[in-house]
């Protein structure tokens, strides 16, 4: 009876402590099954909230494409906006010869213009061509030994673009061939496209007028010739 009265009051505690664990882990499963309730109540009011989205989200939705943007592909932006803008360059030595300014001020000039864009969407397109545009550049208008000269640059354009035929890759061509001449989309077709046939960039029918033979001054040689 001794050995018993002695154990007691440490059995008391042992089954308190044990049900007190038990009560715990209640509660956990319960706050576990209300964090997953609330997830998935998140899921619906996103796709709810994303049918009409106001100009708010919008607009900070272009912040969040741009910051991300900048933040992770910061020379290939200044590569391709420093090679295509000349507000982006600066004259070097006394030739007369301009080179893309410093890696971060060009990033903070390009980031700033699509954030000053009336409309969001064309903002993160205007950051985003100047991103493509590293991809399509003549070679040979950009020098080797510069800080985003091709040489230097190489490797951050082939870890940003993978290559073969990639999404992402096809994508930058659709999105980029539009605005490339006739002669740089020749120039960079190959390296995007594998079995298409080349689809000239110019419409020709909005830039030229109709005409027809009558139109023509073909000359008395020619014409008594037909």
């Amino acid at each position: 009876m001794f050995v018993l009265a002695a154990w007691r009051p440490k059995f008391e505690r042992y089954r308190a402590e044990a049900a007190e664990d038990r009560k715990r882990r209640r509660a956990q499963r319960q706050r576990q099954a209300d964090a997953k309730r609330s997830n998935l109540r998140l899921g619906h009011d996103i796709a709810a909230g994303l049918i009409d989205p106001s100009g708010g989200q919008l607009d900070a939705l272009r912040k969040i494409v741009c910051h991300l943007v900048a933040g992770h592909y910061r020379e290939v932006i200044a590569y391709g906006a420093g090679w295509t803008d000349r507000e982006r360059q600066e004259p070097v030595g006394d030739m007369g010869h301009y080179e893309p300014r410093h890696t971060d001020a060009i990033v903070a000039a390009e980031v700033q213009r699509a954030l000053d864009e009336p409309d969001p969407l064309r903002g993160i397109a205007q950051l985003t061509a100047r991103w493509g545009a590293a991809f399509v550049l003549n070679p040979d208008g950009v020098t080797g030994t510069n800080a985003l000269g091709r040489e230097r640059i190489a490797r951050k354009l082939s870890d940003a673009l993978p290559g073969g035929e990639h999404p992402l890759r096809a994508a930058v061509w659709e999105f980029m061939r539009p605005v490339l001449s006739p002669n740089l989309a020749q120039l960079n077709r190959d390296a995007f496209v594998v079995d298409e046939a080349l689809e000239s960039t110019v419409r020709l029918d909005e830039h030229r007028s109709a005409s027809d033979l009558a139109e023509l001054d073909l000359g008395e040689a020619e014409a008594s010739a037909t």
